[in-house]
């Protein structure tokens, strides 16, 4: 297991050797509650979330987590909103 750093404008390095067993330019980046980061590459399908209902160990439907990021979302630019 390698490591990776970040830079002072939030840039992570990854290493040679690890660029070349990814491929692809474009990957989702997963923050989990723990904090630890996933990153999935990016695949042209007509619904993402189901890209991720393998990594999520959750009973919830692909619907009950759509509609909880729709609320999620909301109640953040809200509180953004009150904020300024």
């Amino acid at each position: 297991m390698q490591t990776v750093e970040l830079d002072k404008t939030g840039k992570i390095y990854v290493p040679k050797e690890i660029q070349q067993k990814m491929s692809g330019k474009e990957y989702y980046i997963l923050v989990m509650p723990d904090g630890n980061v996933i990153l999935h590459k990016v695949t042209k399908v007509k619904n993402p979330l189901k890209t991720f209902s393998g990594i999520l160990k959750t009973k919830k439907s692909i619907s009950q987590l759509r509609a909880e990021a729709r609320q999620t979302a909301e109640q953040e630019v809200l509180e953004d909103v009150r904020r300024h």
